[in-house]
């Protein structure tokens, strides 16, 4: 929804916030679970980052929000916010109040430090 210089979202999962990617995830060695996938959050670095990883969660540059997600059906319930969530930590910080509507300039959705980020009272 545009509202003034920018949009409003509403996160409750982190499919809803324009930093999650999702991709495949499938084990390399089981052909079974070749339709895995991964939620990752491209507003947070992997800590874990293993080039030579197992997955491509493993391997990618962005933090896995959850890997390994068996089946389109488990993707929304794998989804929940995790504690490390930037926009999380803001409001734990004090520096937005606690809500989940979040005001992104709307040239830069998708691609947004999560320190510019305005928030909604």
């Amino acid at each position: 929804m545009e509202i003034g210089l920018g949009t409003l979202i509403i996160i409750k999962t982190c499919l809803d916030c324009p930093h999650h990617r999702l991709v495949n995830d499938a084990d390399p060695e089981d052909s079974f679970r070749d339709d895995d996938e991964a939620i990752l959050c491209r507003a947070t670095r992997n800590p874990n980052q293993d080039p030579k990883g197992y997955r491509s969660s493993d391997r990618s540059e962005y933090r896995p929000v959850r890997g390994a997600i068996e089946g389109t059906e488990h993707i929304k319930a794998a989804a929940k916010v995790p504690d490390w969530c930037p926009l999380l930590s803001r409001i734990r910080a004090g520096e937005a109040p606690p809500s989940q509507k979040f005001i992104f300039p709307t040239a830069q959705v998708g691609r947004l430090d999560p320190s510019a980020i305005g928030q909604l009272q």
